[in-house]
């Protein structure tokens, strides 16, 4: 296909999905979530950003890119900004307010203020209807009735994106002293300390690293169930689920009002029981509480649960505070091991893997999550610059899970689901008998 041609199938592909959306969804705004859609409309969403990001591709020179990169750095900036000092906060939701009376609440000079708006409303982010008063716009508004958008904008502004300007000074150090346990976050925290403990010892900084995940690179593997098709069978049984290497128990407790007769449990770590220092819901429950047994578990200890059906297991994206000597595939295949006992005991039982920040093959990919390598790519980049990491393949995880057996058998993959709304995967495996 030709470039003019390429251009041609992308334009007629962002008109049919932006139509049929706004057939489907008339009243629909700029700040409509995934949550707040059908599946069909939120695909249709994601085939118009796809298609304009194609054509973007197809027209922009350099001088766009960097234009495009200077106003993208000035936004972040000024989100920062405003977040810093609670801004948003001070703003009425439904109505206008003098910038003179919200820089005298936020303690922030007027001049100052009044640029910061101006900015991000070339954005759609707030509004000066008339010179020197403010107001919301749906989507600045949203960042106040959903604070986990604002944690993901400064840990986006605060920790990754100073990460990320230190990569090459990291990289300086691990040439020329091979301080391969030095990620460009210690350069730019200036702490030998790693990430995953930094996590575990901030309920502020693990809060803002969830909103990041789940809102700044588009993953929705804690939330998502429509890839879970494997307890449709279980249906009006009482067998029992058990999800661990979860963050919370929000997805068990929507799977639990799904399946009813199904018994539900949730394993988390010590981490992930420490309570949020956030006022309002945690950004993993999604401000839903939910009466399902939780149990403290933590990855690759052996599974205490021997009676389940199915194992929902979440493979972690960082490698562990407790286990900070290891790599992520070492890590990994301890969970794969942790499971083999249950699995043999019962050939029935199903092992369900949740892989976070798996990267797609370069070759063979399907179309739509060719659309979504930028968000697994960023990521990616995101586990090298806070942990020197890097994310599994699809075809490296899949061969791990088939290198893990024993003298009677070994694990084998059943099929591969991806959820179609979420986009989230689900590998189902069973031990096999030699």
């Amino acid at each position: 296909m030709t470039h003019v041609s390429q251009l041609e199938a992308s334009v007629a592909e962002l008109t049919a999905a932006t139509r049929q959306f706004s057939e489907l969804c008339p009243t629909a705004h700029r700040s409509t979530t995934p949550y707040e859609v059908s599946p069909e409309a939120w695909r249709l969403q994601r085939t118009a950003f796809a298609s304009l990001a194609k054509i973007q591709r197809a027209l922009a020179g350099p001088d766009d890119l960097l234009q495009t990169l200077t106003v993208q750095t000035q936004l972040l900036a000024c989100l920062q900004w405003l977040g810093e000092f609670q801004v948003l906060a001070c703003i009425p939701l439904n109505d206008s307010v003098s910038v003179q009376d919200v820089a005298d609440l936020a303690g922030v000079p007027e001049p100052e203020l009044i640029r910061m708006i101006r900015m991000t409303a070339t954005a759609g982010f707030l509004e000066e209807l008339q010179p020197g008063w403010v107001h919301h716009t749906a989507l600045s508004a949203l960042f106040v009735t959903r604070p986990g958008y604002l944690d993901a904008v400064m840990f986006l502004a605060g920790t990754i994106m100073p990460a990320a300007l230190k990569m090459p000074m990291a990289t300086y150090r691990l040439e020329d002293m091979g301080m391969t346990h030095q990620a460009a976050y210690n350069v730019a925290s200036n702490s030998p300390i790693s990430f995953a403990s930094d996590c575990d010892r901030l309920p502020k900084l693990q809060r803002q690293w969830a909103a990041y995940v789940q809102y700044g690179t588009g993953d929705m593997l804690d939330r998502a169930t429509d890839m879970l098709t494997c307890l449709e069978p279980l249906a009006g049984s009482t067998a029992k689920v058990v999800e661990t290497g979860a963050r919370s128990t929000k997805r068990a407790a929507v799977l639990a009002s799904q399946y009813p007769s199904l018994h539900f449990v949730v394993q988390m770590s010590r981490a992930a029981f420490k309570p949020s220092s956030r006022r309002g819901p945690n950004p993993w429950n999604g401000g839903v509480a939910a009466a399902v047994p939780t149990q403290e578990r933590e990855p690759g200890m052996q599974q205490p649960v021997t009676d389940a059906a199915v194992y929902l297991v979440h493979l972690p994206a960082l490698v562990p505070a407790a286990a900070a000597a290891a790599s992520l595939r070492t890590v990994v295949v301890k969970e794969l091991r942790a499971h083999l006992g249950v699995l043999r005991a019962d050939p029935t039982a199903l092992l369900v893997l949740l892989p976070h920040f798996v990267l797609p093959d370069l070759a063979g990919a399907e179309e739509d999550q060719r659309d979504e390598e930028p968000h697994a790519r960023a990521r990616d980049l995101s586990l090298l610059q806070l942990a020197n990491e890097k994310g599994l393949e699809l075809s490296e995880l899949l061969k791990l899970v088939a290198g893990v057996g024993d003298g009677a058998g070994h694990l084998v993959i059943i099929r591969r689901v991806r959820g179609p709304f979420s986009g989230a995967l689900a590998i189902e495996v069973r031990y096999q008998a030699y």
